[in-house]
């Protein structure tokens, strides 16, 4: 006789009218695919635009000095350019070990190039949030809401600069995605996908996102269990199976990394004692009214760093996710990455930030508020879910879609057509190009021959303040 099957019940698909489903099937993809175009085209082909702050200053700079020395026929493993010279394809955060930059490096990092990248990176989280929320609702078009919520959320648009953190971020769904399928099926192969997953992101290199990444594997593991408590051990093995594979395929990266990080300012670092980074409770006020803070009227009154406190997606997030709480199979995996990771974020005065930031890892960084992402996955499950149940409610048959074209709309104007936190209007020659040129003729013509020059404040007239000429 056949073995009874171990796959558990998912909610049931919303009643839908016929071929609506097989619709969505292709649709839903190409409104992914769509959309992420729309809201990066204009960054990744517009002259006038340019990238912003780190991206400028630091992730295009070493990516295409690699670039560069691989297409002139070396593998630059030191560099003795800049801060007197150091180890180059050490530091994680080049990125020189990330499969998916080296056709960038191939091709060559410009600008808008790395723009492609972080464009490649929204479409990759969008995908992993969707199938993750369709794994979990059997809804196409809540799916897609899920996709969209978090691959242009507030976090991939605030970090538009932080080209590692964005790489990893867009990981995270695929991590929990993998672990679902290993406890249904396949574990022994879904088990190795994840872990390859969690590979590749630990060669993007943000240390402190792929940390928090893990965490909400565990997060999403707990949720599992609360819904068969009889296989915890078998889920948290998973849970655990994931990260160690990830870090044995990535060793080319991390060893050298950990070996440089011993020796960096991090290695000292006392995250109990940090204040900054922490999300104040009006900075939640985000969710719902982008401008908040000023961002948009360019009269920024917020935190002091514009790029970690910028939370919206979508003015139906939150409506659509209090009503997603109906729903037994997002509820718990929704709630537990959202809650734990934004009360651990708001730092010493609401308590659990001094028990977690005592933890191996979690001591050594800095700016909880870049946890963002992992609420953002947990509140996007919750809105799809909650779109779910809008369609099981009222069975009309144009609402859904009339919900998700108003999100698109939403998204595109709030996220990049007026957003000044996802490019910047002027052109790159303008920002730093022109110094860029300026400083490069100066120092070719006015230093001696095997010299170097002292430059201890950072100057952005000068063009990028990390280049390998400053």
């Amino acid at each position: 006789m056949p073995k009874p099957s171990r796959r558990q019940p998912r909610a049931a698909a919303p009643p839908t009218r016929e071929g609506t489903t097989d619709r969505w099937r292709l649709l839903g993809p190409l409104l992914l695919v769509f959309m992420t175009l729309a809201c990066y085209w204009v960054p990744m082909t517009s002259s006038q635009t340019s990238i912003l702050w780190d991206a400028a200053d630091y992730y295009q700079v070493v990516q295409n000095y690699l670039s560069q020395e691989l297409h002139a026929g070396r593998i630059p493993f030191w560099t003795p350019y800049p801060w007197g010279g150091y180890p180059f394809l050490a530091d994680p955060q080049v990125g020189a070990w990330y499969p998916l930059n080296w056709p960038f490096f191939l091709l060559g990092v410009s600008p808008q190039m790395l723009v492609v990248e972080h464009w490649l990176h929204a479409l990759l989280a969008c995908f992993g949030a969707y199938l993750l929320a369709f794994r979990l609702l059997r809804q196409r078009q809540a799916a897609v809401l899920a996709g969209l919520c978090y691959g242009l959320s507030g976090f991939f648009v605030g970090h538009s600069s932080h080209t590692t953190m964005l790489q990893c971020a867009a990981w995270t769904p695929w991590l929990l995605l993998l672990l679902d399928h290993a406890l249904e099926s396949h574990a022994l192969r879904n088990t190795v996908l994840g872990g390859l997953a969690a590979g590749m992101m630990i060669l993007a290199g943000h240390f402190q996102t792929i940390l928090y990444s893990f965490l909400a594997l565990a997060l999403f593991a707990a949720a599992r269990v609360m819904e068969r408590p009889r296989r915890c051990s078998r889920i948290f093995a998973h849970a655990l199976a994931i990260p160690v594979i990830g870090t044995f395929l990535s060793a080319i990266a991390t060893g050298p990394g950990l070996e440089l990080a011993v020796n960096s300012v991090r290695a000292s670092l006392s995250a109990v004692a940090r204040t900054e980074g922490l999300i104040p409770f009006p900075a939640l006020a985000t969710l719902v009214y982008p401008n908040f803070y000023g961002v948009f009227s360019e009269s920024y009154h917020g935190p002091q760093d514009i790029t970690q406190f910028y939370f919206y997606a979508g003015i139906l997030l939150l409506p659509l996710a209090v009503f997603g709480l109906r729903n037994r199979f997002a509820r718990w995996a929704g709630l537990l990455l959202a809650i734990p990771t934004i009360w651990y974020a708001m730092g010493q005065s609401a308590g659990l930030y001094l028990l977690v930031a005592r933890l191996p890892g979690f001591s050594s960084v800095r700016a909880p508020v870049n946890i963002w992402f992992v609420p953002a996955l947990g509140l996007s499950l919750l809105a799809a879910a909650g779109l779910a149940a809008v369609a099981a409610k009222w069975n009309i048959r144009w609402l859904p879609t009339a919900i998700l074209l108003f999100v698109c709309v939403d998204l595109f104007c709030f996220q990049s057509a007026t957003n000044p936190l996802a490019y910047s209007r002027e052109s790159y020659d303008q920002l730093y190009g022109t110094g860029e040129k300026f400083f490069r003729q100066a120092a070719s013509t006015g230093l001696p021959p095997l010299t170097r020059f002292e430059a201890p404040e950072h100057l952005a007239i000068f063009g990028p303040m990390s280049h390998f000429l400053h």
